[in-house]
């Protein structure tokens, strides 16, 4: 049992209580809180564990406020420079970089070469924060904090470390060392049983895995999170799910969420004023965090075909304009409402616009057209596709070889493939009747319209795979039968899918009595359950 005498109470005795509240045990740090207010040191230790009870979700009391932390004397160093610390990550989490720069500020200006190696390593990782916040950290010097970290057995900080890296890499576009690190950290947070960097990890996770184009995998990370996460990380938890899935989960009115779920659905409703406007919003709400501005800036361009992006994002443009067919950035998620028997994107082409492509995701286009050419079956869809080829070609057009390549997928032979090329060209000048035309100029085919044209592109859609584990993303447990009746694919089509899904380790399946449910799995994550506080 703890002693109840203040005077008994030191330095150490904090940062133990500090460290059995990270991994969930309550006692020490409440039993000292009610001790706490006979001294100026005291109190700046009541206060600090204060901020970190409500960082864990464990109480009523508002965190305390600079002003207050600042006011506080000098013998009261360590406590303030570990509270204003953890404003200024609460700050960054909330999206506003301006009040966490100014608690770092505070935690710096109470710091002295005086201070605990640990808490010095703590405060480079305030720094490693901010800078995270403006996509500038640096991978090498977090591996060296997570080193250093290591070597003082600071086994939150080494998490951290580890996490952030991963966000520093996945900024730089190295997605592949990203998710080697963002795995490792996770598993670390859950072996140390972290639940705050748990989060963190994980969240990072989810959002490698969807700018690899695994959204689906992202979303069920963060579904997960949304349950279990403290209120401090649910901002960015809920940002990472509405790009992941296209909704937001239950977000406060004020969450820039909130902002990217109304530009999906003024996409959907083809309403670009809104649009616009929803854009824009996430804009601001998301200023300080460059990362998340990109996230914004990125949805807005690959849904509206006449947003010119700020960014220099090569892959972005390139899938605009056709060089590339796979989305990149995850932006694919934005879509995951569309129907299944829609393609997720289309090309708007026209008299005097060049022809450019955007996620479409619903009935009518975002950007006014005079001929909205709904999307052939897909059986059909080939003629669809090389509509949209030669559009984006523009009036230099596409010799038969290459279109045929980049609708088939495989190097055109003439004495085998010009009859399905042939018919395949028939059946786009006869979608074209009244609209535009087919003509040859040199050795090549090019698509003139004569009205502007909304052109669906099926290529680059979601394949038939990962719609089946966008449905058991977020109905855990379906069998077979429910999957095939609410995706209207054939039963037969359904298992032989899954089956192969099993094999490759991309989802699980339980049996339930004759029968089998179906999970996706991260091959990382687990879920996360609420620190068994004591």
């Amino acid at each position: 049992m703890l002693l109840g005498v203040s005077a008994l109470f030191d330095d150490s005795r904090a940062l133990a209580a500090l460290l059995a509240l990270s991994t969930g045990d309550t006692r020490p740090i409440l039993q000292y809180r009610t001790i706490l207010t006979d001294t100026e040191v005291g109190r700046a230790w009541a206060l600090c564990f204060d901020a970190h009870l409500h960082a864990c979700g464990l109480s009523d009391t508002k965190p305390p406020s600079l002003d207050t932390l600042s006011q506080l004397g000098a013998r009261a160093t360590l406590p303030v420079v570990l509270a204003a610390l953890q404003a200024s990550l609460r700050a960054t989490l909330a999206f506003d970089r301006s009040q966490a720069v100014q608690a770092y500020a505070v935690a710096q200006r109470f710091a002295s070469s005086a201070l605990r190696e640990d808490v010095q390593l703590r405060l480079r990782l305030g720094a490693h924060w901010l800078s995270a916040s403006t996509s500038h950290a640096n991978p090498d010097a977090l591996a060296t904090l997570e080193h250093e970290a290591l070597a003082a057995g600071l086994a939150d900080v080494v998490v951290d470390a580890a996490a952030l890296r991963a966000l520093a890499l996945v900024e730089s576009g190295n997605l592949e060392h990203a998710l080697e690190h963002a795995r490792r950290a996770s598993r670390m947070a859950r072996t140390e049983s972290l639940p705050q960097q748990e989060y963190l990890a994980n969240i990072v996770l989810a959002r490698v895995r969807r700018l690899s184009g695994r959204p689906y995998l992202a979303a069920h990370i963060l579904e997960a999170l949304s349950r279990f996460a403290s209120p401090m990380w649910r901002r960015w938890v809920h940002w990472e799910h509405v790009l992941a899935a296209g909704a937001s989960i239950e977000a406060p009115a004020d969450a820039p969420s909130r902002a990217i779920a109304s530009m999906v659905a003024a996409a959907t409703a083809g309403d670009r004023e809104q649009l616009v406007r929803a854009a824009e919003l996430a804009t601001e709400l998301t200023s300080s965090i460059t990362f998340a501005q990109q996230d914004a800036l990125r949805a807005r361009a690959a849904l509206d075909v006449d947003f010119d992006t700020p960014l220099s994002e090569m892959l972005l443009n390139d899938w605009r304009a056709g060089a590339t067919d796979d989305p990149p950035f995850g932006v694919l998620g934005l879509a995951s409402g569309v129907g299944n028997d829609r393609p997720r994107a289309h090309v708007l082409v026209g008299p005097k616009r060049l022809g450019r492509r955007a996620l479409r995701l619903g009935a009518t286009p975002v950007v006014p057209c005079d001929v909205d050419l709904k999307p052939l079956q897909r059986r059909e869809s080939r003629t669809d596709a090389v509509l949209a080829v030669l559009a984006l070609a523009g009036k230099h057009g596409e010799q038969e070889a290459t279109l045929f390549a980049k609708v088939w997928g495989f190097p055109f032979e003439p004495t085998r493939h010009q009859d399905v090329l042939n018919m395949a060209l028939s059946r786009a000048r006869a979608r074209l009747v009244g609209c535009g035309k087919l003509q040859r100029a040199s050795s090549s085919l090019v698509l003139v319209p004569e009205l502007t044209l909304s052109i669906p592109d099926p290529r680059g859609s979601s394949p038939a795979d990962d719609r089946l584990l966008w449905f058991l993303a977020r109905h855990a447990g379906a069998s077979a039968a429910q999957t095939a009746t609410a995706l209207g694919v054939p039963l037969r089509t359904v298992q032989g899918s899954l089956k192969a899904l099993v094999d490759e380790g991309l989802c699980a399946s339980r049996r339930q009595g004759r029968g089998a449910e179906y999970y996706v799995e991260d091959t990382t994550f687990q879920e996360p359950t609420r620190p068994g506080l004591r």
